[in-house]
Parts: C-alpha cells; structure tokens; sequence
C-alpha cells in the first residue's frame, strides 16, 4: 500500500510539473554516479567545474552502505541485499503482490504503474 501511494504520488507530480522534477532510478544511478549526479547539478541549475560529481560520488556519504557504514555500497551490494530480502520475505511480497495485483483491476492508474 505505501508503495503504491509513494508511485502514485510521484507519477503524478511528474505529470503536473515534468520541468521541476528530476526522477531518478536508484539503480541506474548506482551504476555511474557521476554523470547521475552531472545531470542533477544540471537539473537544479548548479555549477559543476567538471570535477564536482566526481568529488560528490567519492564522497563517505555516497559510497558507503548506511544501515552498515562499514561496508561499500553499490550495484553488487544492492543486489545482495535485495535477493535476500526477496528469499525471506517472499510469502509477504507475494501476498503484497496479489493485492496490488487486485486493486490494479479495478483502477487503471494502479494498472500503469504495475507494467
């Protein structure tokens, strides 16, 4: 349910106001963080003296895992991660699933963003 309030939200802010928001998809990010960042500096109007995205992408904050600051974060940890959490929680996800996968029939704007 909040994942469908947050996708719904973010669609729509899309929709209304596409030249005041940059969507990012976290994984793409993930796998080439400074030319992510470049186009969020450029998005937001910033200067970037060609080295600022890859001073900010080296950043602690930006290459460490959060929840578990002794470790790297990127793609491979990510997806460790992920691949746990799909193994442990699956009867939830599942069950999570066949409800989206129930409200979707009935509204179509849920139906577009399970696609």
């Amino acid at each position: 349910m909040s994942w469908l309030t947050e996708s719904l939200t973010q669609h729509e802010a899309l929709q209304r106001h596409p030249e005041r928001i940059k969507a990012i998809d976290f994984d793409r990010f993930l796998t080439d963080v400074p030319s992510e960042l470049q186009q969020v500096l450029s998005h937001l109007g910033l200067p970037d003296d060609g080295d600022t995205a890859d001073r900010i992408a080296r950043s602690p904050v930006l290459t460490r895992y959060s929840k578990a600051p002794e470790h790297p974060y990127g793609p491979a940890l990510r997806t460790t991660i992920l691949n746990a959490a799909r193994r442990e929680h699956r009867e939830e996800l599942a069950r999570g699933m066949r409800w989206l996968e129930g409200i979707a029939r009935t509204d179509d704007a849920a139906a577009a963003l399970l696609v």
